[in-house]
């Protein structure tokens, strides 16, 4: 921007006094007139109006060549930080017009009362329009927080703006009501779709971020599996950023959606983005096979129903399932033995994987369990589906201190297939589309408000929870079947 401001700055000035040289040149060589001064001064004005589109043309295709985006974004960007006095100014700030001048004859010393009366806003804002009057200089006459730098991508702008004393976004731009009214402004002068505004928790800035268009519109690919450590990103939220999934970070996941919701292609960005990882080890149960079969060439504790044999499908899926908690109760007893109290992210390897557990429709593995026991005619003590849930509760309860990281899915997430004390343990809840309040009170608060958004989601959109996030809206990267095949073949293929 440094570079970027410098430019414009030459050529508007190179153009200003070309433009006012040539036009003063005719006019004195047509009359001789006494009122050169006068016109000088009008020569003067009109080279900086002709420069100011010659500037705004320097910019914008500076922006272009440096940054990769269009003509249309990087003309959207130009005009963005060249109104800005402007857009902060009829904001208001919060402030009436004699607050506004007391606080410009505070930040100006050598500004007197009178001179400050004799340069009305209006002539200031003409100066400037013209380019006769800099930003940096507009901004100090018009009271108006200070634009530090600006950067456009193909999604959005970011506007950094120094933050006043207080620290807090209300205060950098007047009451709530004047955000919202600074809010619209810039809507109506970029035609932007949406402004969030927050604040830094470190540095001197408020931080505000512009958006093009809705972000949940239309459909992106996920990324390749990387095979490193870094978090999975499976969708964008509302506000144009990208949404990550950290198989390290200590927390149990929760998704529930209708058919058709789109959560089965949520999951294959999510579980495909983890193969190749030699630190994370992706088991659990699936009845349909469909998600976990991929996973089962890899040796790892995969329930399916191809694993099963001759066995009951639910006798087998108990003996898995018992094959992990097993696991979590050796390093539980290993972490007291090491005097640790959890295993971190910097503990996992291929020695010691993380273990991501996948309970693929959850709610339907009890019922059928139940069905089998009752099938197999069961005596109470040796009926597998209460001891199922049994096993579950524990990992939820005590598997992330030790490396157990629960991934629970279901079309429908009721008090029936999960207990109060076990929904507390997720810290990550995604819904997509549910057909009424209840499913979504199910995991998230404020439901009635959800409800009917929820309801109308389309395939992909969803919304997420988790600390630090609050409740957004967000839309999951796309990836097909064939894909999520193809990526885990390959990367089992390189490791096994």
């Amino acid at each position: 921007m440094t570079i970027l401001r410098g430019v414009a700055s030459w050529g508007a000035w190179a153009a200003r006094g070309l433009a006012a040289g040539v036009l003063v040149g005719i006019i004195v060589g047509l009359t001789d007139s006494t009122l050169l001064h006068g016109v000088l001064w009008v020569g003067w004005l009109i080279g900086g109006a002709v420069a100011l589109p010659m500037r705004q043309l320097l910019r914008v295709l500076f922006i272009c060549r440096r940054s990769g985006v269009s003509f249309g974004v990087a003309r959207a960007a130009v005009q963005v930080t060249t109104l800005w006095p402007y857009i902060s100014w009829r904001s208001g700030h919060g402030q009436s017009e004699d607050e506004v001048r007391k606080a410009r004859l505070e930040r100006n010393p050598n500004l007197t009362e009178e001179d400050d009366h004799s340069w009305s806003d209006l002539a200031r804002w003409g100066l400037y329009v013209v380019g006769l009057l800099p930003r940096r200089r507009t901004e100090r006459f018009f009271d108006v927080p200070r634009l530090v730098s600006a950067s456009a991508t193909a999604a959005g702008m970011t506007l950094r703006v120094r933050r006043a004393k207080s620290g807090t976004t209300a205060e950098d731009v007047g009451s709530v009501e004047s955000v919202q009214r600074f809010a619209q402004t810039l809507r109506e002068v970029t035609g932007a779709w949406s402004l969030l505004l927050r604040s830094e928790v470190e540095g001197p800035h408020t931080v505000l971020r512009v958006l093009w268009s809705d972000p949940l519109q239309g459909s992106r690919p996920s990324f390749e599996p990387s095979g490193d450590q870094s978090p999975v990103r499976i969708g964008v939220d509302e506000f144009g950023s990208d949404v990550w999934w950290d198989p390290f970070e200590a927390t149990h996941t929760a998704v529930q959606g209708m058919t058709r919701s789109g959560k089965s292609v949520q999951e294959y960005t999510r579980l495909s983005g983890l193969a190749g990882r030699t630190a994370v080890e992706v088991c659990g149960l699936d009845p349909t096979g469909v998600l976990l079969g991929p996973f089962v060439a890899t040796g790892g504790r995969a329930a399916v129903p191809a694993t099963a044999g001759e066995s009951p499908m639910f006798a087998h899926f108990l003996d898995v399932l018992y094959s992990i908690v097993s696991e979590m109760d050796r390093r539980t007893m290993q972490l007291a033995a090491d005097g640790k109290d959890k295993l971190g992210s910097g503990d996992f390897s291929a020695d010691l994987p993380c273990l991501v557990v996948v309970l693929e429709e959850w709610p339907g593995i009890i019922r059928a369990a139940a069905a089998e026991d009752v099938t197999k005619e069961r005596k109470p003590a040796e009926r597998v589906g209460p001891k199922i849930e049994a096993g579950v509760a524990r990992l939820l309860a005590e598997g992330a201190k030790s490396g157990i990281r629960v991934l629970l899915l279901g079309q429908r997430l009721s008090a029936k297939s999960l207990d109060t004390d076990s929904r507390s343990n997720f810290g990550v809840r995604h819904t997509l589309r549910v057909d009424n309040a209840d499913a979504v009170g199910m995991l998230h608060d404020h439901a009635s408000e959800w409800a009917p958004i929820v309801a109308v989601f389309e395939p992909g959109q969803g919304l997420i929870e988790r600390p630090g996030l609050g409740q957004r809206r967000y839309r999951a990267d796309f990836t097909s079947y064939d894909t999520y095949l193809r990526r885990v073949k390959e990367s089992v293929a390189e490791h096994v």
